[in-house]
């Protein structure tokens, strides 16, 4: 598959899909404060677009590994590498945030409102891995649009 096709899928659809479970849990969250009625729908449509968006980010995470180590744009070396290893590193727990968040994000009985501490948690890892994603993502564009800023 020439690189052209592969980019966008692995590296664009999981920031895609991250940023729609965010937008979908915190607009469930606020609109439940704000209407008292909780749709449960909203927090599952959450839950699938981060549940995607983790299948989407190991694709991601693959392909980031194979150009690295090809050398596509930059290399695991000098001058760049040591963004490399951060951007992977910010990767990996980006993916612990999202996981830590589909587990918790299931433990709900019948509503999720009803247990603040489970909901704490769904909020807390939502936005996180929002922050995470975000991170990664300016630090992947650095390397590839501005590698001058980073050292390289």
């Amino acid at each position: 598959m020439p690189l052209g096709v592969v980019h966008p899928i692995a590296v664009h659809l999981h920031i895609a899909l991250f940023a729609m479970g965010f937008v979908s849990m915190y607009y469930w969250f606020f609109k439940g404060l704000v209407t008292s009625v909780f749709e449960n729908y909203l927090h599952d449509l959450a839950h699938y677009n981060t549940l995607a968006g983790v299948v989407f980010l190991i694709v991601a995470m693959a392909t980031g590994i194979r150009d690295g180590m090809a050398g596509v744009i930059t290399s695991f070396g000098p001058p760049l590498g040591r963004w490399l290893y951060i951007k992977a590193g910010l990767a990996f727990f980006t993916l612990a945030v999202y996981i830590v968040f589909l587990l918790k994000s299931r433990q709900r009985r019948r509503y999720l409102q009803e247990d603040s501490r489970l909901l704490f948690w769904c909020l807390g890892t939502q936005a996180l891995g929002f922050l995470l994603m975000v991170a990664t993502t300016a630090i992947g564009t650095m390397i590839v649009y501005y590698p001058s800023l980073l050292g390289g």
